[in-house]
This record gives C-alpha cells, structure tokens and sequence, in this order.
C-alpha cells in the first residue's frame, strides 16, 4: 500500500432511489427513529438524513429498486459532531445485519462507511442502523453491484453515484427515472469516478519523489514606475499546477514491467476516455484517514528507457518520472461543508439608521422626528443630524446633533433650534457647522434662519439681521477660504436688492455682498442641497424652476456666471454633489439635461450630462459617492434601473443599479445620506420596524480559497409567494454580488460560483440576468468569513445555502 492512488473509471449503478435526501419521499423512520430531511450538514446537495434514534437499534429505511441475487457494496456518509458509539449496522432482509467499517474521512467532516453483503434478489429496502442511543446525519448512500460477487460479499467500492454529479459529458451521470426517485448511473467513459486502486500494489509504481504536490506556483504581477526605482506590486495569479511523481517500476518478467507499464500508461493517457477527460489522482499522508484529490492531463514519462533483467525487470534503474499537468492547483478532500445564511434581520427604523462595518444599525434608539439633513466631518469623526426632531437616542437636541460613534450628543447649553426645521447643513474647513432653514433661534438666541456650531468653542453665533423681504435661505456651502455662499428663494437679504436668491459672507470680515449679478429669479432660485463648490473653490448652483422656466446648472468662478447646463421645465435640479475625484452628480426631478435623457440623476462630466442607466422613477434627494464612478442615492423613488426597490435608496456601481440591502418601515422618503470610513447613515420620514441583511459568520475548514454553491431552497408555504434575492456580500474579502433573482413558491435556484457564476433555476434553466453587472468574484477564505444576504421576503420562508468541497493548496493540508 502506498500514498498514491488513481481512479480508475468504471460504470455503476446505484440502487437507492433518493441517495442523498434531495427529495421528500423513498425514506421512512426504521424501529421507532426519528427521521428527517435537514440542511444543516449535507456531503452532496444541500440536504441530509437527520436521524435521532432514541434508543438502541434504531435507523433508517431506505427504498431500493430491487436487487438482484449478486453481492452488493453499500457505503453511505455520516457526519456527527463527535464520534460515533457502537456500531452502524446495514441489512436488506431485516434479519442479518452486517457492521459497515471506515473507509476514509475523519471526525469533524463526512466520513465514508462501506460494508459488502452477499443478497438474494428481489430485496427493495435497505435499512441502515445504530447500535447506541445517538444523533448523526446520513448523505450519499449507495448500494452497487461490484467485483462480479456472487454468493461472497464483494471487495471493493466506486466513488458515489448519483444523476445530479457533474460528468465530462451529457449522460455521464443520469437518473434512470424520476430525479431523487430512481436509481441513477455512471457511464463507463466518465473519468470523475470509479474505482480507487494504488498505485503501487495495483501497477507496481511505488512513488519515490513527488514534486509538484506542495504549493502551486504563483505568477507575481508588477508595474515598473517610470521614473522612480521600484515597482508596484498590482495581483497574484495562482498557475496550474505540474506535478511529476518518480516511480519506481518493475515487474518480476519482463512481461510483468510490460504489463504495468500499459497499466499505467492507459489509467494516465489523456486520450484513453472520451473527451481526453483528465485522470483523478489522491494522496493519503501521515493521516490515513483523509486523502486528497485532483484532477490532471498525462504530460510526458512514459517514453520507455534502458530496460534490464535480474531479480526485477526495471527501467532506468526504475526510475519513471510520470508529469502530470492540473487546470485546477487545488487538492480536494472527499468531505463537504455547508453553512446556512441568515436571510434577514430585524432592527429598529427609528427615522434613521446606520450601516456599520457591514451590518444595519439603529443609532441608539434613534429619533423622535424625521431627519433631513447628515454632513460628515471626517476630521474629527462626526456625523452631523438636522431634521425636525427634537431627541435622538434619547437626549434633548432640538433638531441638529451629532454622533460620536456611541450616542447623539446636545450642541449648546441651550441645545439646538427652535421655531423650525433647518433644511441644509454645511461643514467649515474648520470643523465649524452651518445651517439654515425657517427656525427662528439658535442656542436660545433669536436668527433669522441661519447658524453657525462654532465648534471650537461649543457655542451657537446667531443672524439676526438678515431681514429679507421674503423667502428664507434653504441651501449653504463653505469654500476653503472660509466663505459662505447661501441660496433659496429670499429677497432684498441684508436689505440689498443686490442679493436676491444667492448671497456670501466672508466669515473673517464679517461681511456679507453679492455673487456677481445674481442669474437667478422668481421662478428659477437654488434648490435646497444644490449649492456646492468643488475642490477648486468653483460654486455650482442647481435651480428650481416653475412658470415655464427651466432648470439650470450654473458655475460661479469668482467673476462670472455660466449655465453649463439647461433641463426641462418646471423640473428642479435640486442636489448637486461633487465627488472625490471631482466628478459632479446631479440630482431631481428632471428627465432631460443639455438634450440628454437622464431620469432624475446624472453626471456631469465638464461638458455634457450622462445618464446612470435608466435611472429613477422618483426625486433624488441626496447622493453619496462611494468610489469614482460608485454611489447610493436616495429619495422618493421606488425603482432604479427597472430594479423594483424595497425601499427608496439604490446604489450605482459604474455600470448597473442595484438593490441595497434595507427595508425601511413604511412608505418613507428618504431625504439624507451620509459616509465616514465606509459606513453610510441614512435619515427618512417613518418609525417601526425595519429588516436589514442577515450577519452570518461561515468557516471555510480547508487550507485554500474555495468557490461555493449557493442553493435557495423554499421553507414549507401554503400561499402563492415571490421572493427577490438582492444581495450577497463578503463582507471579510469585501466582494459583493449584485442580485436581482425572483423566485416563485417552490421554486429553487443555484448559483455556482466556480463555474462563471451561472444561476439555474429548477423549471426555467439558466437565469442569465439575474446577477447584475460589476459584480465581483465570490469565494470563501479559509477560516472564518462575515456573509451578508438580503431578500425581499425574510422571516426564514426561504433557506439560502452555501456549499463547497474543502480545499487545499498542498498536499499538506491533510498529511
């Protein structure tokens, strides 16, 4: 016996009807069990045999299609969380009952038990016991016709048998009937499976060198800078891995190294089955109990060398070095995990909530009153409210406050506003805050809709003197040079004709003057969140139009104005967001910009707008970028991109809309967004109860990354229902997979993510649109990973699960 084997195809038929509980029916409890299908452990599919026998001599019953009178192989899988007690034992007839042994596994995963029966024919039930009282999870049972038995129970097993196992070709792996309801085949050209032989007692190869077997190689990729000494070190690339063994063969005639070398050479040759499928070898370290597998093509070795006689006939000195080539740089053990994913929590939606290292949260116990308005400071680590609120989390505020990372905090001995809601926030280079709105004081002291946090010294400065004529100031920016620009619609502010609707205040002269000649009027004025400057200090201003007027983008350079942009009519462009790079995102109620057809939200790119998708069906009322070209709007639409959205916020990710992972209680408008460290916070205008993606933490026990399965499968529901899969995150690699899969009652959905991300559903074959572009890879690493999934149904009707095979990067992940 040697480390090496080799699987050597050979057809098979397996005789249970639902091998590996993927079907409801064909089982049955056997001597008072308790049996049950479950997806808590599954070794194939995603569903096992639970069985709690209670006592002693209880199991299982499983239905066969009727044996005929030859001896007959039965293996099945068990996994329990510590190790087995007495004996499993396995009968046809009720009467003898044979002690299946350990074929290969090892506790903590799936472990392969065997045993041979000689039968007589005609038996249709095969029951499958335990001789002590326990609980254990049964998958993969198998009953095989196998070494031509006769009357002696036969000596060898083949690897597991099923329709639903991936083959080299159509029809290598089929149900014979009904799936999960029949028995099912192996057809003798698929190299995926058969029987196991050693490589040194089988083909007298014993392996002296095995390189290639460890770590795969590994391409670095560098970028030389052009100028500077040094590179920069851009991805890894993991090759395909080249494995030579060097044997040691012989043969004790000459007809003996002839005949083994044949052996060999037509179990390794690629071109030996249909479809020059590549050959399975596994290797059995320290270990005994766990192998590893992987598939390779036959490379170079058996040209055949000097050959000499004596007590062995060898060649070479018997020395072959066989080099095999593998696609796949994995090794594989014969063992599965699975892990089933919470599909939603439920959290309090208290007007506000905050995404925080992944998870939705309520900040504290949240507030008493809409919010309309957040500004970050990623100075100091503050996020500024505003809204119509007078507590959040309890504490007395008045309508602005900030969070510190733990709880809302009171800004002034006489916290807050009074007398009205502000309705546009700004930040000062020096970390002072800025609002306005139509309140009527501040700190306790009377202004006219305008304030400044003057954040050094934890107090409010006041304007009461503003005095206009009419309106009030609804927007405000603060440019690096510590001046304030303000908009709305307002008159004669400061008593100047010269400052209707756009003003500034140099905040180190106290002085307040005009913006050049104001281009704005009755019915074209700033909207509320459209006043912004950019990083080179240039103002932008977004209007409101109304009276057959038409909304328009204008820049303010410091001497003049420019309408770079002109929308429809009676249409706002109320949000102007610049973003880091300097990229300006525009926001509304327009449809059109400069000619272009953009539904309510935009770039502008420095000449012409550019629409995002489709767009929106409803007002953008704030955007936060969260890359260059990636953002999350929010407002009061209830689609973006044709996406119907759970709740009126969707995120942009460059190319395609898509759904985020919240409902909020209610019908809200969403009229706040804000970001610091990746974190965003959200502000509406409704109170209950929201559900947010379920958290759950999946440990991936092998050595190497693994691609896995995910599987939705429905919980029992009498009512005719639609669930829409939205979202699924890695929030450890940070990968994210963009979803837009509705399913209806019963119908079940998989999405390999090792072979191109491909979802099939059960009755409609391949759903090509259901994963959203610039989604990204997604893959487990070894140990523990953070998964967030998100659907439009919760509350556990469905059961989304994750499975995969357990991967290695070297042989020793197992020896």
């Amino acid at each position: 016996m040697s480390n090496w084997k080799v699987v050597v195809p050979e057809a098979a038929t397996n005789y249970v009807l639902n091998p590996g509980a993927e079907a409801d029916g064909n089982y049955s409890a056997w001597n008072g069990a308790t049996v049950t299908r479950d997806t808590t452990y599954a070794r194939f599919g995603v569903w096992s045999y639970k069985i709690v026998t209670g006592a002693v001599n209880r199991g299982i019953d499983l239905t066969l299609s009727a044996l005929i009178g030859l001896g007959n192989y039965f293996t099945f899988y068990v996994y329990k969380a510590t190790a087995i007690t007495g004996s499993l034992e396995v009968t046809v007839n009720g009467a003898d009952y044979y002690a299946a042994s350990v074929l290969g596994g090892a506790l903590g995963g799936w472990i392969r038990y065997g045993v041979g029966i000689p039968i007589a024919s005609g038996e249709t039930d095969l029951v499958i016991r335990s001789t002590t009282s326990q609980t254990f999870y049964i998958d993969g049972v198998q009953a095989e016709i196998a070494d031509g038995a006769t009357v002696a129970p036969p000596t060898y097993y083949t690897t597991y048998v099923d329709g639903d196992q991936p083959g080299a070709f159509i029809g290598a792996y089929k149900w014979n009937g009904l799936r999960h309801g029949s028995t099912s085949t192996r057809h003798a050209q698929e190299r995926g499976g058969g029987r196991e032989r050693d490589l040194q007692t089988d083909y007298g190869a014993k392996v002296l060198q095995m390189p290639g077997a460890g770590m795969p190689p590994v391409t670095n990729n560098f970028q030389p800078l052009a100028l500077r000494p040094g590179a920069i070190f851009q991805n890894a690339k993991v090759g395909s891995r080249s494995l030579t063994l060097l044997t040691d063969a012989h043969g004790t005639t000459l007809a003996g190294l002839h005949s083994n070398r044949n052996d060999l050479i037509n179990i390794l040759r690629g071109d030996a089955k249909r479809g020059a499928q590549p050959v399975t070898l596994g290797y059995t370290g320290a270990n005994t109990s766990r192998t590893v597998y992987s598939k390779f093509i036959y490379d170079d070795g058996f040209q055949l060398g000097e050959i000499s006689g004596g007590a062995n006939w060898i060649e070479a000195q018997g020395r072959i070095p066989i080099r095999m080539i593998g696609a796949d740089p994995d090794w594989l053990e014969d063992d599965a995990e699975t892990a089933i994913l919470t599909d939603t929590s439920s959290i309090t939606g208290a007007y506000g909530n905050r995404r925080t290292s992944g998870q939705w949260l309520s900040p504290g116990t949240g507030f008493n009153g809409s919010v309309s308005g957040i500004a970050v400071d990623k100075v100091r680590g503050r996020v500024y409210f505003i809204g119509s609120f007078t507590t959040a989390n309890g504490v007395t505020v008045n309508r602005v406050t900030y969070w510190n990372g733990s709880t809302f905090v009171a800004m002034g001995a006489t916290p807050g506003v009074a007398g009205g809601a502000p309705t546009s926030i700004a930040l000062a280079p020096n970390g002072d805050v800025w609002i306005c709105g139509p309140f009527t004081s501040a700190g306790g002291a009377t202004t006219d809709g305008l304030a400044r946090w003057n954040t050094s010294a934890s107090t409010w400065t006041v304007f009461a003197s503003l005095n206009p004529t009419s309106g009030s100031i609804t927007g405000l920016v603060v440019n690096s040079a510590n001046v304030l620009y303000v908009g709305g619609d307002f008159l004669n502010l400061n008593g100047d004709a010269a400052q209707d609707y756009i003003a500034q205040f140099t905040v180190s002269t106290t002085t307040w003057a005009a913006v050049g000649t104001s281009p704005f009027a009755a019915g074209d004025y700033p909207g509320s969140g459209a006043v912004k400057v950019d990083q080179d200090d240039v103002l932008w201003v977004g209007s409101v139009a109304s009276g057959g007027a038409t909304a328009k983008l204008r820049s303010w350079d410091g001497s003049s104005w420019t309408t770079v942009l002109a929308g429809d009519a009676n249409v706002s462009i109320s949000l102007v967001v610049v973003g880091p790079d300097g990229r300006i995102a525009l926001g509304g109620t327009f449809t059109t910009l400069g000619g272009v057809s953009c539904s309510r939200i935009a770039f502008y790119t420095g000449s012409s707008a550019e629409p995002l998708g489709d767009g929106v069906n409803g007002t953008v009322l704030d955007i936060v970028f969260t890359g260059s070209q990636s953002l999350v709007a929010v407002g009061a639409f209830t689609t973006a991109g044709g996406l119907a959205l759970a709740d009126r916020l969707a995120g942009w990710n460059g190319s395609s809309w898509y759904h985020l992972d919240i409902d909020l209680p209610g019908s809200p408008t969403v009229y706040a967004i804000g970001e610091w460290q990746g974190d965003l916070f959200i502000g509406y205008t409704t109170t209950g109860s929201a559900t947010a993606a379920g958290i759950t933490t999946v440990t991936n026990n092998g050595t190497a990354i693994t691609y896995p399965k995910l599987t939705i499968a429905w919980n029992s529901m009498s009512a005719e229902v639609v669930v829409t899969i939205t979202f699924l995150e890695n929030q450890t690699t940070g990968q994210r997979v963009y979803l837009n899969l509705s399913l209806r009652n019963t119908e079940t959905a998989e999405i390999d993510f090792a072979n191109n991300s491909i979802v099939v559903s059960d009755w409609r074959g391949v759903v090509s649109d259901a994963i959203l572009s610039a989604s990204d890879e997604f893959y487990l690493l070894p140990g523990a990973n953070t998964i967030a999934f998100y659907d439009t149904l919760g509350n556990s009707h469905i059961y989304p699960i994750l499975s995969w095979q357990k991967r290695h990067a070297s042989v020793d992940g197992v020896a």
